[in-house]
């Protein structure tokens, strides 16, 4: 589900399973996208389109064995437009709609058998509507993307890459009832380098990312908020014989944060490592262990047992029971609002999930979930605990869950048509 403060361009939440931003990790080509100047460390989808927008998946359920912090909700992953087929391609895109609403995209590429090249630039304008209800007033966006990436193999089996992004973005706002205007600036810049090496059953990557965030708000009570985040990579994987594979990594992650009232920093050095493995024709199994050593928290475990098993053609029984952690954002901890006391929030999940096929016309799927977190971290309005001013982030007692069932199915009418629905039912409670 997804909800937004305004129109395009205005701040937006998407909830997976009843778990917002804050708990979904979100990666363009590679690189972690998550705002470190945020309130908390999240990504604001109010700006996304579908502009240079070439893949889009979503992984739902706890993934932080595999990602880390943010990532209990689950993950989702974006790629921005490749060519599909070797020589030069292209595409473009333009939409027009109310609201003084103008898009357009263009897109260009060249492949061949040892690498390819892609850029895609986008550009919004729209007059869009007021924020707040008490008012008339338009509060529109102007915001323009910039994606670049490209892989060249220098040998059979070393293969070298990078890819950048870029965002600036206008946006009007209503400060509050009795004053419409408000306007703020927003600036994210990305790239990452990487180096592939393929030695028969041993492969590895070494990438470095980095992302910087600018935020501007000359009439708010905080001016600008400023993110940095720095991130060296390694990735390997090992074929083991006998239908296993050990996926192993470590990475290193620094992010600070800078107002115009506070700053500060943290950084997390990670391990981690995943076997799969196909015990029986069938059965296809996944374990994950994760330890993050956090600047200010020391070691975090998280782990993640997964398991697909395919009793016969058509049915198919995915069972997933993993845990995870999110780490106080840098704003929690360090603005005038902020608790240098606060704990990182723990979670245990668990899904069980039934597909049926009817050969190539229909199937559907049911999943049941349940998520439960402890020492939730909320913003408390009445206390006066963490500085000058009142509110303040505090830990909030006892366990939180949210759980549900979920099911979708596809039934293909003729060659031309097939239906498509979902359903969601999310109880959540604190």
């Amino acid at each position: 589900t997804a909800s937004s403060n305004g129109g395009l361009g205005a701040r937006a939440t998407l909830r997976l399973r009843g778990l917002d931003n804050k708990y979904i990790g979100v990666r363009v080509d590679g690189i972690d996208v998550t705002d470190p100047s945020s309130t908390q460390t999240q990504y604001n989808f109010g700006g996304l389109t579908a502009a240079g927008l070439g893949r889009l998946e979503v992984l739902k359920g706890s993934q932080s064995a595999l990602y880390g912090s943010e990532a209990i909700g689950g993950v989702i992953n974006m790629e921005s437009w490749r060519p599909s087929a070797d020589g030069a391609s292209g595409q473009a895109h333009v939409e027009v709609g109310s609201f003084g609403t103008r898009a357009a995209s263009l897109s260009y590429g060249v492949r061949d058998t040892r690498g390819e090249v892609a850029l895609s630039f986008g550009r919004l304008q729209s007059e869009g509507i007021s924020s707040n209800a008490g008012n008339t007033e338009k509060d529109g966006v102007d915001q323009t993307t910039v994606n670049l990436n490209g892989r060249y193999a220098l040998t059979d089996t070393l293969t070298i890459g990078a890819t950048a992004l870029y965002r600036n973005a206008d946006l009007e706002i209503d400060r509050s009832a009795t004053d419409a205007t408000g306007e703020n600036h927003s600036e994210q810049r990305g790239g990452r380098v990487f180096a592939q090496l393929n030695t028969g059953g041993l492969s590895h990557e070494l990438s470095y990312a980095a992302f910087k965030t600018k935020r501007q708000d000359p009439g708010g009570f905080i001016k600008f908020f400023n993110g940095d985040r720095a991130q060296l990579s390694y990735l390997g994987s090992a074929d083991l014989g006998a239908n296993s594979t050990l996926a192993f990594g470590l990475d290193r992650t620094e992010e600070k944060f800078k107002t115009s009232t506070d700053e500060g920093k943290a950084t997390i050095t990670s391990a981690f490592s995943e076997l799969r493995m196909t015990p029986v024709t069938g059965t296809d199994l996944s374990l994950a262990l994760r330890h993050d050593d956090h600047s200010e928290f020391g070691g975090n475990w998280t782990g993640r047992a997964a398991a697909v098993i395919t009793p016969r053609e058509d049915i198919t029984v995915r069972a997933v029971l993993g845990t995870g952690f999110r780490a106080p954002s840098l704003f929690e901890r360090f603005s005038p609002y902020g608790s240098t006391a606060l704990l990182p929030e723990t979670s245990r999940s668990a899904e069980l999930g039934l597909e049926k096929r009817f050969g190539e016309i229909a199937w559907i799927k049911a999943t049941a979930f349940h998520t439960e977190i402890d020492d939730l971290i909320e913003f408390d309005g009445a206390a006066t605990t963490c500085g000058i001013v009142p509110g303040c982030y505090n830990q909030v007692p006892g366990t939180t869950g949210t759980k549900g069932f979920e099911m979708s199915g596809r039934y293909v009418l003729n060659g031309r048509t097939a239906l498509f629905g979902n359903y969601t039912l999310t109880n959540a409670r604190t």
